[in-house]
């Protein structure tokens, strides 16, 4: 089920998936065995400069 998100298209070799609820933006990773939660941010925030700053 955590595949049912799609990787960020601008980032797709991160391996990062965005997943929104409510106002709010879920970004994780799938590994082999777990689910690693990165951040969770406000919508209204510039996701791309926090999480990929510098690449």
């Amino acid at each position: 089920m955590p595949e049912r998100y799609p990787l960020l298209q601008r980032h797709r070799s991160s391996g990062v998936r965005r997943r929104v609820h409510g106002n709010y933006l879920i970004f994780y990773r799938i590994t082999t065995e777990a689910v690693e939660i990165l951040h969770v941010l406000h919508g209204a925030m510039d996701f791309d400069a926090i999480l990929f700053l510098g690449k």
